[in-house]
C-alpha cells in the first residue's frame, strides 16, 4: 500500500534513468533526472542541486546554462517540481575523478572542455571531500523536502576514460572514494539509506556464469537489463515491505 502512495525520484548518470525505467516498467510513479557519465561526481551534483533549490548560480550550473540554457531550465525546473512531490529519492553518484583549476584547486566543469585546459588536472576526491559534499547535498534536498527519504547508491557504469593513463585504477579509486565516503557519514548517524547496487553488479556478479554487462545495445559500459531488474526488485522489497 505504501508503494502504490509513493513517487520515487531518481538522480544521477544513466544508471538512474535506467532504476527509472525498471520502475515505470513494474507500475510505480518514478520521475528521474540524467547527467551524463563523467559529469556525475558529488561535487557536480551538490552544485545542480543547490542551484536547483536555491537560484544562485554555480560553476556548474553556468557551464550547462551556456551550454544548452533553454534545456537546462526547463529541466530543473521540472526535478523541483518533481522532488518538491517525490516521497523518495534514489541518488547514484559515480565518479571521484574531477578537474580542478589553477594552484587553489576549483573545481572546473565540463571534464571533456577541461581536459583540453592546461591550467586544469585531474584528481581523484578523497572520501572526506566526498562525504561533506554529500552532506550539502542532503541538506539542499530537504531544504525543498524535508520528509523525503533519500537512498544513496553508487553507479557501477565504469569511468568513460582518465586523463591520468589508467582508466582501470582511476575507475576503481574514483568509486571507493565514494564508498569510503558513505561510511563516514553512517559512522556519523546521518539520516540516508545506502543501497548497494555497486556491490550487487561488481562483486556479486563475478561470481555469476555470465556476464552482467553489455547485452543490450552492445553497449559494454552498460549494466544489463536483467540485472536492473533485479536490483529495482530487491531494493523494492527492502525499502518498503
Amino acid at each position: 500500500e505504501n508503494l502504490k502512495k509513493s513517487t520515487i525520484l531518481t538522480f544521477g548518470s544513466c544508471f538512474a534513468s535506467f532504476i527509472h525505467g525498471s520502475l515505470i516498467k513494474k507500475g510505480i510513479n518514478s520521475t528521474t533526472f540524467e547527467f551524463t557519465d563523467d559529469v556525475n561526481s558529488t561535487y557536480a551534483v551538490r552544485d545542480i542541486i543547490q542551484f536547483i533549490c536555491n537560484g544562485k548560480m554555480n560553476v556548474t550550473a553556468k557551464a550547462f546554462m551556456d551550454y544548452d540554457s533553454a534545456n537546462f531550465r526547463k529541466t530543473t525546473d521540472a526535478f523541483k517540481n518533481n522532488l518538491e512531490e517525490a516521497t523518495d529519492i534514489v541518488l547514484t553518484l559515480g565518479v571521484s575523478l574531477c578537474p580542478f583549476r589553477g594552484k587553489d584547486f576549483v573545481f572546473s566543469i565540463p571534464p571533456s572542455k577541461a581536459a583540453k585546459d592546461p591550467s586544469v588536472k585531474f584528481y581523484i576526491v578523497n572520501p572526506q571531500r566526498n562525504a561533506d559534499n554529500i552532506v550539502d547535498i542532503l541538506n539542499s534536498i530537504r531544504s525543498i523536502n524535508k520528509n523525503i527519504r533519500v537512498f544513496i547508491s553508487i553507479s557501477p557504469v565504469p569511468l568513460r576514460g582518465s586523463p591520468n593513463g589508467n582508466v582501470v585504477i582511476d575507475d576503481f579509486r574514483s568509486k571507493s572514494s565514494i564508498r569510503m565516503a558513505i561510511d563516514i557519514l553512517n559512522e556519523q548517524s546521518h539520516p540516508f539509506h545506502y543501497w548497494p547496487s555497486f556491490e550487487v553488479v561488481k562483486w556479486y556478479s563475478a561470481h555469476l556464469p555470465f556476464s552482467t554487462f553489455g547485452a543490450d545495445a552492445g553497449n559494454h559500459r552498460h549494466v544489463n537489463q536483467f540485472m536492473i531488474d533485479y536490483l529495482t526488485d530487491k531494493f523494492l522489497m527492502s525499502a518498503f515491505y
